[in-house]
């Protein structure tokens, strides 16, 4: 049966009337719908029949992202509402429908951000790494197109950390489903050495990448540059490792933070996003006043099966009880002997001017 891809004004699923179109890409359609019964607007992402027919790990991909976008829930990720498949074989997405532009908008409209708007987009990237990272998923697809600035009322740069669509589980053995024929997915700015190579991949990879975004948003310049993706490949490979050292207007400390999150090497990278976020922390006052939660370490399986590892891994704080009420506690104050005496002038003037009204009513009264 032939499979007729979804317009506007198809419903999805029974429930979802689609409105608009936002964006498309290779294997898919993102539109703008609306769900039905609760009247709220979404984003339904849903694969290409086309595509998925003629690259079967496509629906696997599609899958996978579903899954992990469902496994996140910090504030700094898109949520995920629903996921499906329509009886005419559609795969679909329903996700969070967000208001606001990409980083990369804003750098191009702006350019260099002051170091503590910068160090708060980055931190919030942050923490949505680090709970994604706490469930064995590394994004590897850390970009400034993939971080929407999403306005609340005390933050106007609050982050959104968008597409999981390529996220790897750490636990996956291979990535036969993923990668095909040497293609290594990911956009090659932001890619690190080791993901380049096709090797394994940990959380030090979206670290990388942050690293390289974050010195972008204080520079308002690309880490490496090329007229083709192999010009960039080449140029992370052989070229040297990026360096702020023509940037002294940045705070040295920062400086030196920013190049060593974007290290060549996996192993000279922090070793966490937690760490990164500490590193951070001295121009974590955001300029905008939003609060900055800090991130805590749990301990979580990175792999599954009996034989892995448990290790501590980032995960974000919650919210902190609000502290009980105290009664206050007031005690009586050490007076000077001049208070002393004039506290008991005062109470002799009391006594005298009493008992001359007493002796005033005595009198009337005979």
């Amino acid at each position: 049966m032939e499979v007729r891809e979804p317009t506007v004004g198809d419903v999805i699923a029974e429930r979802y009337t689609i409105e608009q179109v936002l964006g498309r890409g290779g294997f898919g359609v993102v539109f703008r719908a609306r769900h039905i019964d609760m009247d709220r607007p979404v984003a339904l992402k849903v694969l290409l029949t086309t595509y998925a027919r003629a690259e079967p790990s496509a629906v696997d991909r599609f899958r996978r992202e579903a899954r992990i976008a469902a496994s996140l829930a910090y504030p700094n990720t898109v949520r995920l509402f629903d996921y499906g498949e329509t009886d005419e074989g559609v795969f679909f997405i329903a996700m969070e429908l967000l208001h606001g532009r990409t980083l990369t908008s804003l750098l191009e409209t702006e350019g260099p951000l002051t170091p503590a708007r910068a160090v708060h987009i980055a931190s919030q990237t942050l923490y949505a790494l680090t709970e994604a990272h706490a469930h064995g998923i590394v994004h590897r697809d850390i970009k400034p197109d993939n971080i929407m600035l999403t306005p609340l009322a005390y933050d106007p740069d609050h982050v959104k950390v968008m597409d999981f669509g390529i996220a790897k589980m750490v636990s996956e053995e291979h990535e036969s489903q993923i990668t095909r024929a040497g293609l290594t997915l990911g956009t090659p700015r932001y890619m690190p050495i080791e993901q380049i190579r096709g090797e394994h991949l940990t959380a030090a990879t979206d670290l990388y990448a942050v690293g390289l975004v974050l010195g972008e948003m204080l520079t308002g310049e690309h880490a490496y540059d090329g007229d083709s993706a192999m010009d960039l490949v080449m140029a992370i490979l052989d070229g040297p490792a990026f360096s702020l050292a023509d940037h002294p207007e940045i705070p040295a400390d920062l400086r030196a933070v920013v190049e060593r999150a974007a290290a060549k090497e996996p192993s000279a990278r922090y070793a966490s996003a937690r760490e990164l976020l500490a590193a951070l922390a001295p121009w974590r006052a955001s300029e905008s006043g939003a609060p900055a939660p800090a991130p805590r370490q749990t301990p979580a399986r990175a792999a599954s099966g009996p034989e892995a590892p448990t290790q501590m891994i980032d995960a974000p704080r919650q919210p902190a009880a609000p502290t009980a009420l105290r009664p206050a506690v007031f005690s009586e104050p050490q007076l000077t002997p001049q208070a002393d005496a004039a506290r008991a002038s005062l109470i002799l003037q009391g006594v005298t001017i009493s008992m001359l009204l007493l002796l005033i009513l005595i009198t009337l009264f005979k």
